[in-house]
């Protein structure tokens, strides 16, 4: 990797450890399995190759227990995050996600601070199916909940939305200050479509999965302050003012 984080280990987190490096930069990440389930990565939006792209049985074997694998790859500027690609139902629901943002190598614009909010959701009896078959706790969330028979993805119903893995007052407040200009990286690491209101701001959208937009826009031409992701979509905004306040705008959010 280049001068960016550099994850290597410690506990557990939703999401994963964020990794950040420059434009340009040859970023290699070895995928180390210690886990009794099968696993790959996949580096959503980054332009990789075909043997790096994560996809369990087609681009590559999955990495099984005991077992490494070496992802490498030219950073492209832009917000962008990972996953695990096995049973993508299942695992990135279950925490296997995280951030990867790389900087350009030349400031297009300068900003008073940044934030990166990864968005998901969770059904607790995925937690419970999941914990069944590995003989687990499945977290007090998930107690008393029943699953009769096999649990079915097609099915889900999320009892709770996420922010940076953290829901209702766990969320952190974005704090700013009066007049300053913010870059929001948005990440919709779920499989529904949420949609932010910054309340009180209006927010332009200057980048889409990936890529720069030629002009900045208001995110939604008749809501301003709303920013919509479908799954899996990244945008960046800017422009924010005093103490911001978000929520969501699709049913049944809360």
């Amino acid at each position: 990797m280049g001068p960016g984080a550099k994850p290597s280990g410690g506990p557990p987190s939703v999401p994963g450890p964020e990794i950040r490096e420059r434009e340009g930069e040859h970023v290699k990440v070895v995928l180390h399995n210690e886990q009794a389930e099968p696993h790959t990565i996949h580096f959503h939006g980054v332009d990789n190759s075909f043997a790096g792209d994560g996809t369990p049985d087609v681009s590559q074997k999955t990495v099984e227990q005991g077992e490494t694998f070496t992802y490498e790859f030219d950073a492209p500027p832009g917000t962008y995050f990972y996953h695990c690609h096995v049973e993508p139902d299942r695992h990135p629901q279950m925490g296997l996600y995280g951030a990867f943002i790389v900087e350009p190598r030349e400031a297009t614009a300068r900003y008073d601070g940044e934030f990166v909010l990864m968005l998901s959701e969770r059904d607790p009896r995925l937690s419970v199916a999941e914990a069944r078959e590995a003989g687990q706790y499945p977290g007090t969330m998930a107690e008393g909940v029943q699953v009769n028979g096999e649990y079915d993805t097609l099915e889900r119903y999320p009892a709770s939305f996420t922010i940076n893995g953290k829901i209702d007052s766990a969320i952190s407040p974005l704090r700013v200050k009066k007049g300053g200009r913010y870059l929001i990286r948005l990440i919709n690491a779920g499989d529904d479509v949420h949609s932010l209101h910054f309340h009180g701001h209006h927010v332009q959208a200057i980048a889409s999965d990936g890529a720069a937009l030629a002009k900045a826009v208001a995110a939604q031409p008749d809501w301003p302050r709303l920013v919509q992701l479908v799954d899996r979509l990244r945008a960046d905004v800017e422009r924010a003012r005093d103490a911001m306040a978000q929520h969501q705008h699709e049913h049944p959010h809360k």
